[in-house]
């Protein structure tokens, strides 16, 4: 089980003792938004704020499970990362933001596909069709 804080962490829960067994830090301000990729190995988190070692801004983040630590940083929003959603084959990562758009990410490398304009409002949700083929944005 992961959560997504105010104090702007997130945490991975034991679900057998209800104990938390991991705390991610990093993150400017709150979590809103975490995600399981779907082989459980990382957690996928938004946020609206990240400073980690230099970078500013708007973003989201992926972190490994394992070690806890942080291993892409996702920025290019100029609003928070409301939400974030993997694909079902766990290659590509997306993010929906308060600067009316959703981003296209390659899981594995942290590097942007493209970039979905056009909305009349934040992004507040992102959810991938079950065979990945397409992306529904609200």
């Amino acid at each position: 089980l992961a959560t997504g804080s105010w104090d702007a962490t997130a945490a991975v829960w034991s679900t057998d003792s209800g104990q938390r067994v991991q705390t991610l830090e990093g993150h400017g301000g709150a979590v809103t938004s975490v995600a399981w990729s779907p082989d459980g190995t990382r957690l996928a988190t938004g946020s609206d704020g990240m400073k980690l070692t230099g970078t500013e801004g708007m973003a989201a983040a992926v972190w490994s499970i394992d070690s806890g630590l942080r291993v892409q940083t996702l920025k290019s929003h100029d609003g928070w990362a409301c939400s974030v959603a993997w694909s079902p084959d766990g290659t590509r990562l997306a993010t929906g933001s308060r600067d009316e758009t959703a981003t296209v990410w390659c899981a594995d490398s942290g590097q942007w596909i493209f970039t979905l304009e056009g909305h009349a409002d934040e992004v507040k949700s992102v959810a991938w069709s079950p065979d990945g083929t397409r992306l529904a944005t609200g």
